[in-house]
């Protein structure tokens, strides 16, 4: 079985959403998970003992151009939220890995300078809500889109009294719905991120 080690930021440790990366690869892949608060030596020694395995950068895109130089496969994740405003030059440090977008923005600029992306959709199942316990449901909610009508008040007016704890995270990608031509249908995450590793 391929090994990975995740390098993640702490904060996706913390919050528990490295639970949601963890979650796509530990079933056909052995997953470590380390932070960005391990030193370089760490890191190093990560990959001389592991040197034939797979380095996932989430949101640590950052550590691309390293990891390449030592001639080791390198799949990144960048993130809106961490570098949607960076120039076009920045994501040329990208070039020689297999980088997968979550956001249509940043897929679409890696397209545009000629660097190979893969955007993907991800859409979790939805679990069974409980109308008489709110104790067990939970809310986040992404405002992504600019033009939303949706306010954080308009939502805990509406679900406060069916869910304990509401989260929204107000960070807007900002690309036209309309000129949509890079996406990829859905499903392509369960199957292609998968298939493309195994190839690495």
């Amino acid at each position: 079985m391929k090994h990975i080690i995740l390098i993640c930021h702490k904060d996706h440790i913390v919050s528990g959403s490295v639970n949601f990366m963890k979650h796509l690869f530990e079933k056909i892949f052995t997953v470590d998970v380390i932070t960005d608060n391990v030193s370089l030596q760490h890191i190093r020694s990560l990959f001389e003992i592991h040197s034939r395995s797979v380095f996932v950068l989430w949101q640590m895109e950052q550590l691309a151009p390293w990891l390449i130089s030592k001639g080791l496969r390198v799949v990144v994740f960048p993130m809106y939220d961490g570098c949607g405003t960076a120039p076009k030059s920045y994501f040329k440090i990208l070039d020689k890995t297999y980088l997968f977008n979550f956001s249509k923005k940043l897929h679409k600029i890696c397209i545009d300078i000629g660097i190979v992306s893969y955007q993907l959709n991800y859409y979790p199942e939805v679990p069974e809500f409980d109308k008489e316990n709110k104790k067990k449901n939970t809310l986040f909610y992404w405002l992504r889109r600019p033009e939303s009508s949706l306010a954080e008040a308009t939502i805990a007016d509406v679900f406060s009294p069916y869910v304990e704890k509401i989260h929204v995270h107000d960070r807007q990608d900002a690309y036209d719905m309309n000129k949509d031509v890079f996406r990829i249908p859905d499903g392509f995450i369960s199957t292609s991120i998968g298939l493309i590793i195994k190839k690495i």
